[in-house]
């Protein structure tokens, strides 16, 4: 947590008094705490007041109020007017707020600023009316990330304080020492890194070899560039968007694509400078695991260090060595909920380069040790965004989100299971459908089993699958955990697509579900409860076998299909509703994923008997999940099918815990 925001919580612990910065030309900024806030309202309301010094210099104050559970923070800025040939001064105080969230009573809030203006601070009688106060629109709002009320009013006090200070232009002779960069870029680092809500858009880039046209490639270089201009609400996005511009922008301009300008070219140098003091930090040894450096990469964008002031290579190359030299060694631990704005793999995966190639040409060949180019999200805003991505502590912890590898598997890494006990049509037409598709050899579950047979234990033929699947995977030794299961129900699959494109639809499904559920959950919270979209089910028109009260069926997600896929009926009827609701005939995941998937269902069945079979017990699982996950957000989507309505008094509400996701 920043220093700010340990500023501005630490009021709440009771302690009296207000908390005041000076900042550059002499503005004064003060923090008030909730103590006396609290106090400010007492007084309000007995009619007294306890106000300040009359301030000398423009002054901001901070503070958050509430009312019931809901937070809004204030910001009330005193100018201070000097009148021309005379020692009397004016003041001009102005209001700043923002609220919590939509439902937040902002006229009692309104009167809450207004109160504790009258009562504490004062120079001069004043009313805010329209003209002299606003609601503040931070760049992009932490409800999305599921923040507090009180959490929400933090962010608002840093909102305000940060877009309200006056930035001092630094004269065109200040030239950054590389000691002083360095212990900036330590420190703001350990405050942690930033954070966005996560756009729609595609995590893992599928066709990485694919080249995009030279026209394309200008556009992308051309329109971050843009993004980067003139943005003051939050500036480490457009910094991340001209750094990525000025990556690009080197790369053109090295072929001559592009004619020169001034000063995007000094920019485009510049980011040599950042790309070689991330490489040069790289770990020398192979073997290790870290990609700590690449931290280095969002410290340089936390503080809008840009290097353009550097005019000459040498000057580059002395301040890049020097920077280097001081941060070897003190580079903090990457968090998993880190965004790191990683110009080679932004870089790759924009042009559709090989990342390797894109290393290369920008300077940093240590870099592709790790391809980072499938983990590249968007963030920010539809107005403001940029891209960046998300790592931890090391490179295995890729997996936790749910991300798809960036190894394509190999036919051995894939086993195809097929439970049938007894041979016929319908059987040979699913096994010569996956055999001219290039599937595995597939592996026959319970063959020649019968019901009341020993190796069932106890199953009945229908449930019996889960049974054999789970002997299955129960033999396989732990190195085998990453490997892919496709399981298929013997009589109802037939195979139309090849293995690959099997494959790449797969880890395109879950990089799609690791997406929304950042967007749903943030990462750090997908990373806390494992969250991750690993296995993946067929879909079916009509919840079943159990009751439309079970969560299984009502809280099931929204299909992603249009609302006109079947025309005008669609989901009026069953025949036309779009697929949402589980089907367990086809299964697919890792090893290690699917085997505590089938040990839960193994023990539902020793817990009661169904006449559902197998879709009984992975319809309960996933019916529970979706609920977890509908009051870890604190929402409910409940979606009623077939035309029922229930009220929340008839639905079944079983008791829940955070469910891993299957």
């Amino acid at each position: 947590m920043s220093r700010l925001l340990c500023l501005l919580q630490h009021p709440s612990s009771g302690k009296r008094g207000m908390d005041s910065e000076i900042q550059d030309g002499g503005q004064l900024e003060i923090a008030i705490s909730e103590t006396d806030i609290a106090g400010a309202l007492d007084l309000a309301g007995h009619e007294q007041q306890r106000l300040s010094p009359v301030p000398a210099h423009d002054t901001r104050y901070y503070f958050s109020v509430h009312f019931s559970t809901h937070r809004a923070a204030a910001e009330i800025a005193v100018a201070v007017l000097t009148l021309k040939d005379s020692s009397n001064v004016l003041f001009r105080p102005k209001l700043r707020y923002t609220i919590c969230c939509d439902a937040a009573p902002e006229d009692e809030f309104k009167r809450r600023f207004q109160a504790v203006y009258d009562v504490l601070i004062r120079p001069i009688q004043w009313k805010f009316d329209k003209e002299s106060q606003r609601v503040a629109r931070p760049p992009y709002h932490p409800q999305t990330t599921e923040a507090s009320c009180h959490e929400i009013a933090l962010f608002g006090l840093q909102h305000l304080r940060q877009s309200g200070r006056r930035v001092k232009k630094r004269k065109r002779t200040y030239r950054p020492t590389s000691q002083r960069v360095a212990a900036d870029i330590v420190q703001t680092l350990r405050q942690g890194g930033p954070q966005f809500p996560v756009l729609p858009f595609p995590i893992c880039n599928t066709t990485v070899t694919q080249e995009e046209t030279l026209e394309q490639r200008v556009r992308f270089t051309e329109d971050l560039w843009n993004l980067g201009t003139g943005q003051q609400a939050y500036k480490i996005i457009s910094w991340a968007n001209r750094f990525y511009s000025s990556c690009m922008r080197r790369l053109l301009r090295r072929k001559k694509h592009i004619p020169g300008d001034r000063v995007k070219d000094r920019a485009a140098q510049a980011s040599c400078s950042i790309n070689s003091i991330v490489n040069a930090l790289s770990m020398e040894n192979e073997s290790e695991v870290c990609l700590c450096s690449s931290l280095v990469y969002s410290g340089f964008g936390k503080l809008s260090y840009n290097l353009t002031a550097l005019k000459t290579s040498n000057d580059r190359d002395k301040f890049s060595r020097g920077v280097v030299e001081e941060l070897r060694g003190k580079l903090p631990t990457a968090s998993v909920s880190d965004l790191v704005f990683h110009a080679p793999a932004v870089v790759a995966f924009l042009w559709k380069e090989r990342y390797g190639v894109i290393c290369e040409d920008l300077g940093a060949p240590k870099l592709a040790r790790y391809d980072l180019s499938n983990r590249v999200i968007k963030v920010g805003t539809e107005g403001l965004y940029t891209y960046a991505v998300y790592f931890g502590d090391n490179i295995l912890q890729y997996a936790d989100y749910g991300f798809s590898q960036s190894i394509a598997l190999e036919k051995q890494q894939v086993h195809l299971l097929v439970p049938a006990n007894q041979a016929n049509s319908r059987l040979c037409r699913t096994l010569m459908s996956a055999i001219v598709n290039d599937y595995p050899p597939p592996i026959i579950i319970n063959w020649g089993l019968k019901e009341g047979n020993p190796s069932m234990n106890g199953y009945d033929m229908t449930t019996g699958k889960n049974w054999g699947v789970l002997k299955y995977l129960r033999k396989l030794p732990p190195e085998a955990d990453k490997d892919l299961i496709i399981m298929v129900d013997a009589h109802d699959v037939v195979f139309q697509l090849p293995l690959e494109i099997v494959l790449q639809r797969y880890s395109a499904i879950r990089d799609k579900g690791a997406a929304l559920l950042i967007e749903q959950h943030v990462a750090e919270q997908v990373q806390r409860h494992s969250r991750a979209k690993k296995i993946i089910m067929g879909a079916k028109k009509f919840c079943w076998p159990l009751d439309h009260k079970d969560p299984a069926c009502w809280a099931a997600p929204p299909s992603p299909l249009r609302d006109d896929m079947y025309g005008e009926r669609t989901d009026q009827e069953t025949d036309l509703n779009r697929p949402r609701w589980l089907n367990s005939g086809t299964i697919m995941g890792p090893v290690g994923d699917l085997r505590k998937l089938y040990e839960r269902a193994h023990l539902l069945w020793t817990a009661y008997n169904t006449w559902g079979g197998d879709q009984d017990y992975f319809s309960n699982i996933y019916g529970r999940q979706e609920l977890s996950r509908q009051v870890l957000r604190g929402s409910k989507e409940w979606i009623f099918g077939f035309g029922e309505a229930f009220e929340e008094k008839d639905l079944t509400w079983p008791l829940i815990t955070i469910w891993a996701s299957i």
